[in-house]
Order: C-alpha cells, then structure tokens, then sequence
C-alpha cells in the first residue's frame, strides 16, 4: 500500500503557497498554483512521488484554497528536502 500525504495550496496576495498538511514550516511559492506544486514535490525530489496517481480533493476545493493527495512511490514518510 502506497503512503499518501496531503498539500495544501492557497493563493496569497501576490502569489500562491505549497506545503505538506502538517509541515507548514517547509513551503514553496509561485506565481499560480501549478508552480507553487511544483516546486514543493521539486524540493524533495519529484521522482519520489507518483504524479499519475495525484488526487485533488474535490470538496476541499474553494476560492484560493486546493488539497491534493500526493502518493509516495516508495513505502516511507515526507522525505527530507533535497540538498542536489
């Protein structure tokens, strides 16, 4: 069974932020939610994360706020932020 983890993006005044539920100390901004995304599974490498079997939450979605299921392709928690 593959682990599954929660992000959260919501759009701010100026642009959008990206971070795992429970870890919003370690986020990723950009200037439209696609980037934002994108740049937080960049930050733990993306190869990690099943990004076919990606899920949004369709009633987590309102104005500025999205929750994603992100599948991690190997049994393990949140890994650690690249250092490459």
């Amino acid at each position: 069974m593959q682990n599954c983890y929660k992000v959260i993006v919501e759009r701010n005044s100026d642009d959008w932020s990206a971070w795992f539920d429970g870890f919003p100390q370690i986020e990723r901004r950009g200037d439209c939610y696609d980037d934002a995304f994108r740049r937080l599974l960049d930050l733990f490498g993306v190869e990690l994360f099943d990004l076919e079997q990606i899920a949004v939450l369709g009633d987590s979605i309102h104005e500025g706020h999205v929750e994603v299921i992100v599948p991690v392709r190997w049994s393990q928690r949140i890994p650690s932020p690249s250092i490459n």
